[in-house]
């Protein structure tokens, strides 16, 4: 029996990769904040808000995996 876990094919043969580490999916859910959409009269702070919108901040952050588990991250990219 051949196992497929960690493995990829490459020209036709199979080859193994970290056997030892079992890979899943993982999906995060958080908020992005788009700063453009804050409407102000200042022509400098309307830069200043276009700037972040190029920085990630990090937020609260919820994990599910192809594992079945929830996982909940306090401050997460």
């Amino acid at each position: 029996m051949v196992c497929m876990v960690n493995t990829r094919i490459s020209l036709n043969i199979m080859v193994s990769q970290f056997p030892e580490t079992q890979r899943y999916r993982q999906y995060f859910f958080s908020l992005d904040i788009d700063w453009t959409k804050i409407k102000t009269d200042s022509p400098i702070l309307n830069v200043i808000l276009k700037g972040l919108t190029f920085i990630k901040l990090p937020f609260p952050t919820i994990e599910y995996n192809s594992l079945g588990n929830f996982e909940y991250h306090w401050l997460h990219y």
